[in-house]
């Protein structure tokens, strides 16, 4: 099952129909079959759980995959310490009030927040990260012991430094070994296991293909932000304070939000943070985050958004060249001491799974 820390050779067709190198880069997790019912799981940006947009399509019979490559984010968290500072302020002003017209807010009255403020993995997203692993095992046809033993042996794995995804990369292979091992005849199985082989160092200045480093991210975030929120929020603040005046803002309207998802996730069903809200207005948050997202980490909203991917792109072009002399020339993010080294970047594997943050995969 996944494990939770609170803290800290290309495989070839030989059918005559050729070779498809087909590459995965998507967020693969558990599939929520509550999702499409729950607004709140599929409008609540980087704070909602994996959901899958469409029904997945098996590769064409003529075809067969050579190499995957998977980039990953990490699984479903608890705020980040900044995050939680500002909700917090948030209840300060109405939690444990009393006397609320409205019924959907009576539970403030003895509400303690307890979704966490480190920003670590949470149960669900440590299941999200090895269902994941399960999936793609089953996905690329390597739950059997000949493939096992073979091109689908030992995915090479690698992680930033934040325990979070380290974590999440460890779920995933647990996952993915959890599918296989069956598999295998009894002399392999106890020896059969495989780790992150790569984790990245985090901090200002060090090169590393899966973090923020770029000082100069140019954004209009507040902007943006500021003025959709005066589109949406008025008509919440007018409902949550038709009776009394808790000095409420636009901030405290998206905070609210945010813990009809932080809250749901930790308690595996729907928060009454939720209740707080009308279905209708669930697609006005899930903006209000895309705004977020698009003017703080992708191209065009910040103009130099594509810098954060040069490293990663060019690693991957080596790996299905595979021509060294893309990630030698590299001079973004790419860690040369690391990336060197054969052990440390193979270019003889049939998968690979990267993991970071999602302000990366934008």
């Amino acid at each position: 099952m996944p494990i939770r820390k609170p803290k800290n050779q290309q495989h070839r067709s030989e059918s005559g129909t050729g070779t498809v190198r087909l590459v995965l880069a998507a967020l693969l997790a558990a599939e929520c079959a509550a999702g499409a019912a729950q607004p709140y799981l599929t409008n609540s940006g980087q704070y909602s759980p994996f959901y899958p947009v469409e029904e997945y399509r098996a590769i064409p019979s003529k075809c067969e995959v050579s190499q995957v490559n998977l980039l990953q984010r990490h699984g479903a968290r608890q705020p980040t310490s900044d995050a939680s500072k500002s909700i917090r302020a948030t209840l300060d002003k109405v939690a444990g009030k009393g006397n609320y017209s409205r019924s959907e807010m009576a539970f403030l009255a003895k509400y303690t927040y307890d979704v966490g403020d480190d920003g670590d993995l949470i149960p669900y997203g440590a299941k999200e990260s090895y269902d994941a692993g399960k999936q793609l095992v089953k996905r690329m046809k390597c739950n059997s012991a000949t493939a096992a033993l073979t091109f689908c042996s030992a995915p090479f794995v690698r992680a930033t430094g934040h325990p979070r995804v380290v974590d999440s990369a460890g779920n995933w292979s647990r996952g993915y070994m959890d599918v296989q091992i069956p598999t295998l005849p009894n002399s392999y199985k106890k020896n059969f296991t495989f780790s992150t082989q790569v984790v990245f160092t985090e901090g200002e200045h060090l090169q590393n293909p899966f973090a923020n480093n770029c000082p100069n991210l140019a954004s209009t975030v507040p902007t943006a932000q500021e003025q959709w929120r005066a589109v949406w929020t008025p008509a919440v603040l007018q409902r949550l304070q038709d009776t009394r005046d808790y000095k409420f803002t636009a901030s405290d309207v998206v905070n609210l939000a945010h813990l009809c998802a932080f809250d749901s996730v930790k308690l595996n069903s729907t928060s009454p943070f939720c209740g707080l809200f009308r279905e209708s207005e669930f697609p006005y948050i899930e903006y209000d985050s895309d705004l977020g997202k698009y003017y703080g980490n992708a191209y065009p909203g910040a103009p130099l958004a594509r810098s954060q991917g040069v490293g990663w792109v060019n690693e991957l072009l080596t790996r299905l060249t595979p021509d060294r002399s893309y990630i030698d020339m590299d001079t973004t993010q790419i860690n040369h001491t690391i990336d060197s080294e054969t052990k440390h970047f193979p270019l003889d594997k049939f998968i690979y799974a990267d993991f970071t943050y999602d302000n990366q995969l934008v």
